[in-house]
């Protein structure tokens, strides 16, 4: 198994050009040539340095961040269109005091207390410095899609792998206390 990591364009691409056997991709469009299938669903979590005023809450309604300063991904993110959908639901509006195309990225500067930030949960990496805070009046969700090219989903290692992750799906993960 060879694995690599791009942004969705450019695993799609890569799907498309036959460089490719199968992809997992957070977001997806419906496309013909694709079979995609749901794999995961994740909430999204706010994370912020342990001195943040959040840092004392275990979970906050989204109202809490109202106008509250926060590092953001980049706009097409999966994670941030999720979470501004929800805060204009309720009326929310964050202020993204910075914009950072890499996670990792926004986690060092979020555990340097430049500001929260959010995250699927499954992509939380705890550390000393941070906290991760639930939010308890929305159902905020990124999902994880399993694609490969409709014309090859038969083919016998791709199909192996499809069913091993159709097999995944049914495993559960205890939830953590």
């Amino acid at each position: 198994v060879s694995m690599r990591v791009g942004n969705s364009q450019s695993v799609l691409d890569s799907l498309t050009n036959y460089e490719t056997d199968v992809a997992v991709l957070a977001h997806f469009l419906d496309d013909p040539l694709l079979y995609s299938m749901p794999y995961r669903q994740h909430p999204v979590v706010i994370f912020a340095n342990k001195r943040h005023p959040l840092a004392r809450y275990k979970s906050v309604k989204l109202a809490k961040l109202h106008q509250e300063p926060m590092i953001m991904r980049e706009e097409g993110s999966t994670t941030r269109k999720s979470f501004e959908d929800a805060c204009k639901k309720l009326g929310v509006e964050p202020r993204v005091s910075m914009e950072i195309g890499s996670r990792e990225a926004i986690r060092e500067a979020v555990i340097k207390g430049v500001g929260p930030s959010i995250v699927s949960e499954a992509e939380y990496v705890a550390d000393p410095e941070i906290t991760m805070i639930r939010i308890s009046d929305a159902d905020i969700y990124t999902n994880a899609h399993v694609v490969c090219l409709r014309d090859r989903k038969e083919a016998r290692l791709i199909r192996t792998f499809l069913d091993i992750a159709m097999n995944l799906q049914h495993v559960q993960t205890p939830v953590p206390s």
